[in-house]
This record gives C-alpha cells, sequence and structure tokens, in this order.
C-alpha cells in the first residue's frame, strides 16, 4: 500500500471525511495512506474517481398520521409504562 506524506498528496485522493463534505462516498477499498508528520497518523486516501455520490433521501421514514382512537390509547398506554403510571 502507497504511503504518502500530506505534502505529496494527489489532487484525486481525499479522506473519507473530506469526501462525505463534498457529497460522495467511497465506492472501493482505499488507494493509498496519508502520515500526517508529528504524531506520524495514518488516514485512509480514496479516489475521487471511485466515489460515488450520496443519496441524500436514503434514509427517511415516511410515517402516517394515526388520529385513531385506537392509536391514542395505545400511545397513552406506552407513555404511562415509561412514565411511570404519571
Amino acid at each position: 500500500m502507497l504511503k504518502i506524506f500530506i505534502s505529496e498528496v494527489p489532487s484525486n485522493l481525499f479522506t473519507k471525511a473530506k469526501l462525505r463534505k463534498m457529497g460522495f462516498k467511497p465506492a472501493s477499498n482505499y488507494e493509498a495512506f496519508v502520515i500526517f508528520p508529528p504524531s506520524r497518523r495514518r488516514y485512509k486516501l480514496y479516489s475521487i474517481e471511485r466515489a460515488q455520490p450520496i443519496d441524500r433521501s436514503v434514509g427517511f421514514s415516511v410515517l402516517k398520521i394515526d388520529n385513531s382512537i385506537e392509536a391514542k390509547q395505545k400511545f397513552e398506554e406506552i407513555r404511562k409504562r415509561f412514565m411511570g403510571g404519571q
């Protein structure tokens, strides 16, 4: 695996955090490590060419509003259970 210092990083390689800020996610394994000098800490670098755009709509649920009497009674039962019968 390629190890490079921060001053030698090519312009097409980014950390996962930087890719996420740009709206991408890595689609393959890392290409190299970048080493930061003081503590010699290593971070994985991913290629922007192999990155995929992040679908921002994933992870959200659509809930239907249920104002029925049964739903309200169920909610009250659960609330009392968690609130200790108050």
